[in-house]
């Protein structure tokens, strides 16, 4: 199961003087402080707020991100990119086993990152997401059996993501009543391989 990063908890009765981030590490420590603040279900985000955590001045976030949004789209993007790593580390043989692990994976991490994976799908753009649709598309590639990328390849891609994307949205937020949420990412793999290819 995939897991957001931990990170050290910050302790405020410690907190160092101020200072500024001349060695660039700011954007980071910004993005890995909203995350934690996303892992403990702090739906509202502020800069600001992250701004005290991360031990800086209130205006020192927005020479890294012009506003919340800006922020979002970086940890959308974080998201995407470890996404891909899990969708890379498929070691299973043949490609209906594979097409199944992946699809697996997905699932896994979308219901073990839920507050995460909600700012992916609601601010999901650039290389991050790209990286990741071009992954599914392969996959989706080889079970078909086709031997380049094509229009009916991106189809099924889009309807492998839509499912997958459905199931893990009906586990998190509608909580699933008078669904069957017992489905593994394999479940779903295997009955949609039947009518993509």
């Amino acid at each position: 199961m995939c897991a957001l990063p931990t990170f050290p908890v910050y302790n405020a009765d410690v907190r160092p003087a101020r200072k500024s981030y001349h060695h660039g590490n700011l954007r980071q420590a910004l993005i890995d402080k909203a995350l934690e603040s996303l892992a403990s279900k702090q739906d509202d985000l502020s800069l600001r707020a992250l701004a005290v955590e991360a031990g800086v001045s209130p205006n020192a976030p927005y020479r890294h991100f012009k506003d919340k949004d800006a922020l979002l789209a970086a940890i959308a993007d974080f998201g995407f990119r470890q996404l891909s790593q899990q969708l890379k580390q498929v070691e299973a043989e043949g490609s209906n086993r594979r097409f199944r692990e992946m699809a697996d994976r997905y699932v896994k991490f979308a219901l073990a990152n839920q507050a995460l994976y909600g700012v992916m799908m609601s601010h999901g753009a650039g290389d991050g997401l790209k990286t990741c649709q071009d992954l599914v598309e392969e996959f989706v590639r080889v079970v078909t059996g086709e031997v380049t990328a094509n229009d009916s390849v991106h189809k099924a891609s889009t309807a492998t993501w839509s499912l997958l994307h459905g199931y893990a949205s009906l586990s998190t937020t509608v909580k699933g009543e008078g669904f069957d949420l017992t489905l593994t990412g394999e479940d779903l793999a295997r009955m949609l391989s039947k009518g993509i290819r």
